[in-house]
């Protein structure tokens, strides 16, 4: 009902300023208007503004109290902020039905004008019915499976929407999506000759074209997630992003989530599949194995996830090694000092160190252990590529992605940018940020890590001054634990960036692709925290000497000192993998329990109820999310205590050992973490450009080759006796030296092996005759297809080339 403004009216006469007067009047006409147009929430914050500027006037006349006059201005500021807070909802409820759809997709949409919106409450209900008629009315080309329900406390609702395969074919040919050909297609029907006595060898793998009608006999077909008896040519990681395109063809996803309309959109696990995965890989008592179904995990996690486990798998594996050669320097030092002292330093106060190896009895056993790990490093960087390259080629993942199926967008950049032209196309509205903000912006991110860094200095050199003043007032158990203080300052300075610094920064740089926002996140952490982790290691091992600090000298020694400050931060670092590890099991315990309780309030739920009946779907809905940012924090979890391996292993021997521990059993937990307690994560594709850490881990290999190289020359006797001049040009001999190693073992370890380089042989001259099949099918049925041109002049000569 309209608002009463009998009273309003009345009153404008009593008013004694003219100024007011005019005012008033202007309130009274602009409510009287919006009242017609807008509805009576408008003008009844217009009509209230009136009255009270009206007695704030006469409160002036009758020469009212301060106090008095002071709480009227408080309430017509509060009124004022009221109605412009009103007034701009309103203008939003009309920029979201402008900008909600991409594309006008459904003919009998009424006409904006017509729906009557006066609020965001009113848009919101509009654009939702709209997204429910779009999937429930399509018919044709368009014929999706849509389910609906409500959450159990009444303040969500859950839309399901399923592609049929037919709407799948359709998508997949407008957007070029690339299915795999299947092996017996390729000799039967493509008449290509393979041999038959190498199955498994991955040139033996079939290449992926995009998907065309006339080619749909050819593709490789899949058992279905739900029910393994039926077959498909698209997996279900192929449907979830065929639907994620067409969706977001046809709406602004990311205003929608800006508007509060949608809360997430997530695909669902298929309980038949999780329970297999569960039985073969995500089981705690496979921790010392380093085997996994990757082909299984790709398919149904896509390639980005499966590639951090084709990392994880092969790191396990090619540790061992390490882990033999630090056994036996544990194993020298014990000896060495049962020989020359009679087992004298393992009695000692710190003797339990010699059992971790830091004894400096074996020094040549310590060199040896240094340069087995800069080998290791060199091997393990070629090896990984070998093995990443040989898995993208299995996927067909090697060549160039030619498909227009979008990746998932970037939420954050949503709530950032504003609908303005394209720069690609003015005639193109699209979400984003003017050119002059980017300008502006650019410089943010490295000056703000740069910023952070030299904090995380100033905070570690502050931690020395004072173990350094503790130890020279002989307070030495007092500089002795401040080394705690170290570990924990390193930890809270890897969170603080995790959590607040890095989101920001990477924000300032205006991403629109989440993968894209992912991968600068995973360059600046890696850095970041790599150098705040290990650099107060490098000023124990390189500086500490130089500058006269012999704080070492209360742990016994320099290589005790070493390995009592890696040990303590070790243990820092296994208790926050830990927390990881659990925190998402505690959090979805929690967040039931106050759900629980929250229905129960409700009456949603009987009060002898013990515990929430949630739909698989629902249950779902509650659980985290595994993005980009737990999938780095995944790798830095692994890198981190890597590099007390591969940087200072020398110093801590058992650290070998105890990663590879840790290494196995974080792989088991992070398969149980997906299958269990967290959402099935939109599977992302990857190819060699798009998995960014395999530079990441290249270049952590080499700082552990210099860093092994620099400990011999400096650190070790008899080089660490030479003087500065010897030592320098001893180091870059040696990194010479490494260099040279590299250049001559790479040759065994090719990128590209040859059955890998076969097989993209082979793959060439399969997409050229399915250009080839392809014509002549729509030359018979009169259809036009296209497959990207390929050059045959490069094609001709495969055959001569062992192509058969």
């Amino acid at each position: 009902m309209p608002y009463q403004s009998t009273i309003f009216d009345a009153e404008i006469g009593r008013a004694t300023s003219p100024d007011v007067k005019t005012e008033l009047q202007q309130l009274l006409e602009e409510a009287k208007e919006t009242e017609k147009q807008e509805g009576d929430a408008f003008a009844k914050r217009l009509r209230e503004r009136g009255q009270a500027l009206e007695l704030m006037d006469n409160a002036r006349e009758s020469h009212a109290s301060p106090d008095d006059i002071k709480t009227l201005k408080k309430r017509l500021s509060m009124l004022k902020q009221a109605s412009d807070e009103l007034e701009l909802n309103t203008e939003h409820a009309r920029q979201l039905m402008r900008s909600f759809f991409v594309e006008d997709v459904n003919s009998s949409r009424k006409k904006l004008s017509d729906c009557h919106i006066r609020s965001l409450e009113d848009a919101r209900k509009v654009a939702t019915g709209m997204i429910f008629s779009f999937f429930r009315a399509s018919g044709g080309r368009e014929q999706y499976s849509s389910l609906d329900f409500s959450s159990q406390d009444q303040d969500e609702i859950f839309f399901c929407v399923k592609m049929s395969e037919e709407t799948c074919k359709w998508h997949a040919e407008q957007s070029d999506y690339e299915l795999q050909l299947d092996l017996e297609a390729v000799r039967s029907q493509l008449e290509i000759d393979l041999p038959h006595d190498v199955p498994d060898s991955v040139a033996m793998n079939p290449a992926c074209v995009p998907y065309r009608e006339s080619l749909s006999e050819l593709f490789k077909k899949h058992p279905s997630e739900v029910d393994p008896s039926k077959l498909s040519i698209f997996r279900k990681i192929d449907m979830i992003r065929l639907l994620y395109d067409r969706v977001t063809d046809v709406l602004q996803t990311d205003a929608m989530r800006k508007w509060n309309i949608l809360i997430s959109e997530f695909p669902l696990h298929s309980p038949h599949k999780v329970r297999e995965l569960k039985e073969s890989w995500a089981s705690i008592g496979l921790w010392w194995r380093f085997d996994q179904p990757i082909v299984e995990i790709r398919n149904y996690f896509g390639e980005n996830i499966a590639l951090y486990f084709v990392f994880v798998g092969h790191l396990g594996r090619k540790l061992r090694w390490l882990v033999l050669a630090s056994v036996a320097l544990m194993l020298a030092n014990i000896v060495m000092d049962i020989i020359r002292n009679d087992g004298a330093h393992m009695t000692s106060r710190h003797g339990w160190l010699m059992l971790v190896g830091a004894d400096a009895g074996a020094p040549h056993a310590r060199i040896l252990l240094c340069g087995f790990t800069v080998l290791w490093c060199q091997l393990f960087s070629l090896s990984l590529r070998q093995t990443v390259a040989r898995h993208l080629s299995l996927w067909g993942m090697e060549e160039e992605d030619i498909s227009s199926v979008k990746p998932q967008t970037n939420q954050r950049f949503a709530n950032q940018s504003v609908l303005m032209p394209s720069d690609v196309d003015h005639n193109v509205i699209e979400m984003n940020v003017s050119p002059l903000r980017r300008r502006r912006d650019r410089y943010k991110s490295p000056a703000g890590s740069v910023v952070f860094l030299l904090f995380a200095f100033l905070c570690v050199t502050l931690i020395f001054i004072f173990k350094a003043h503790m130890a020279r007032v002989g307070h030495l158990e007092i500089s002795k634990y401040s080394s705690y203080i170290l570990t924990v300052q390193i930890a809270i300075c890897n969170q603080i960036w995790k959590w607040l610094v890095c989101p920001v920064l990477t924000d300032t740089e205006y991403l629109k692709d989440q993968l894209a926002y992912d991968n600068s996140v995973a360059r600046k952490t890696f850095e970041v925290q790599v150098i705040n982790t290990f650099c107060s290691f490098y000023y124990i091992a390189f500086i500490m000497k130089l500058v006269g600090d012999s704080n070492y000298q209360t742990y016994g020694g320099f290589w005790q000192y070493l390995t009592f400050q890696m040990l303590t931060t070790f243990a820092g670092f296994f208790a926050l993998c830990c927390v990881d590890v659990v925190s998402p099991i505690f959090d979805s315990y929690f967040d039931a329990r106050s759900e629980f309780f929250k229905l129960k309030r409700m009456g949603r739920l009987p009060q002898d109820a013990e515990s929430t009946a949630y739909c698989y779907i629902e249950r779902q809905g509650k659980m985290k999310t595994y993005d980009g940012g737990e999938r780095n924090s995944d790798y830095m979890q692994v890198l981190l205590p890597l590099g007390f391996v591969v940087l200072f292993g020398s110093a801590l021997p058992m650290g070998s050992v105890l990663c590879f521990v840790l290494f196995g059993f974080g792989l088991r937990m992070d398969a149980w973490k997906l299958t269990n307690v967290l959402r099935r994560p939109f599977p992302d594709s990857a190819n060699s450009d798009k998995w960014v850490w395999q530079d990441i881990i290249d270049k952590f290999m080499y700082i552990g080759e210099v860093t092994n190289i620099g400990l011999v020359c400096f650190c070790l006797p008899p080089f660490e006796y030479w003087n500065e001049q010897q030592q320098v040009l001893l180091f870059f001999g040696m990194l010479s030296l490494a260099a040279c190693m590299k250049r001559c073992v790479g040759p065994f370890f090719p990128e590209k092996t040859e059955d890998v380089a076969l097989a993209h042989r082979r793959q060439q001259w399969q997409r050229a005759k399915c250009r080839s099949y392809g014509m002549q099918v729509d030359h018979e049925s009169h259809v036009t297809s296209w497959i990207p041109d390929l050059d045959l002049t490069k094609i001709q000569p495969i055959l001569g080339a062992g192509c058969r």
